[in-house]
């Protein structure tokens, strides 16, 4: 029994590990790509002079170095935590603990910058109409437009997890343990796991609707589907109407038409005429 508890809790572990490791990537990385399209539309001539192709490798690796101290922070609370204790909730203050009240202010920075952001981008695309009209104008004003669609609902998302981040600590404190509280804290944490749940979801629609080069090809293939299902339903009846035309035509003492040119008929008249001649 102790050997599956141990089991289960490292499983947890794992998931845990991994699913904040995908968390602080979008956070990070998106962050990164709304400052950097902001930039490129604010001052397109002095970002494009000094964004060379080294310098966006070293804003990529650092993006990656923002996301492995992130999980480094996480991973001491996350041991301690469900490893050890086998509680999601911080449960007195230790050495560890004070990993992940850092982490939980990088954060906040982190949503902070984004909201930030958010009404710089905003601002600057009520702009964009008087200041440019020519066509790099307008491109740069499209792109931050896709990124801003691309970010803005999974970081609504994740601001709906903050309840649940104070709640890890000021009910692992026990500062407040009435029912109305626990029924909260209960809730925020439903909340949180139905997040994570749909946030991958809704950052792939979120990709689909802002970006063409993933969403047209997705389009082509859908479309290739419909027409294949199309042809297939054009076939089967026009299989249908061979075999029942001929007994229609030797009632009515017709001509029978030779297969090929019922073929076009068929083709011409979209299955609508009839193919026997008087």
């Amino acid at each position: 029994m102790h050997a599956r508890c141990s089991k289960t809790r490292w499983f947890y572990f794992i998931v845990v590990v991994l699913s904040q490791y995908a968390t602080f990537t979008y956070r990070v990385f998106s962050t990164l790509m709304v400052l950097l399209t902001y930039l490129s539309c604010a001052q397109p001539f002095r970002f494009s002079q000094f964004m060379t192709e080294r310098r966006i490798m070293q804003v990529f690796f650092a993006g990656h170095g923002a996301v492995m101290v992130l999980v480094a922070l996480a991973l001491p609370r996350v041991v301690e935590g469900i490893v050890i204790k086998g509680n999601i909730y911080i449960d007195g203050v230790t050495f560890l603990t004070y990993f992940a009240y850092v982490k939980q202010f990088l954060l906040m920075c982190l949503l902070v910058i984004m909201i930030i952001l958010y009404v710089k981008s905003i601002q600057r695309l009520s702009q964009f109409s008087k200041m440019f009209s020519s066509s790099s104008g307008r491109n740069r004003r499209n792109q931050l437009l896709s990124v801003l669609i691309y970010c803005t609902p999974p970081n609504i998302l994740m601001t709906l997890t903050i309840p649940r981040e104070v709640c890890m600590i000021t009910k692992g404190h026990h500062l407040n343990d009435t029912p109305r509280y626990k029924e909260i804290c209960e809730m925020s944490n439903y909340i949180y796991q139905l997040v994570g749940n749909f946030r991958f979801f809704c950052a792939s629609v979120c990709t689909l609707i802002a970006f063409s080069d993933y969403r047209e090809p997705i389009l082509k293939a859908f479309k290739k589907c419909v027409l294949r299902s199309e042809d297939y339903s054009i076939a089967s009846n026009v299989r249908r109407r061979e075999q029942e035309l001929p007994e229609k035509c030797a009632k009515n003492d017709t001509k029978w038409i030779p297969t090929a040119e019922r073929r076009l008929i068929f083709k011409d008249t979209k299955l609508e005429r009839r193919i026997c001649l008087d």
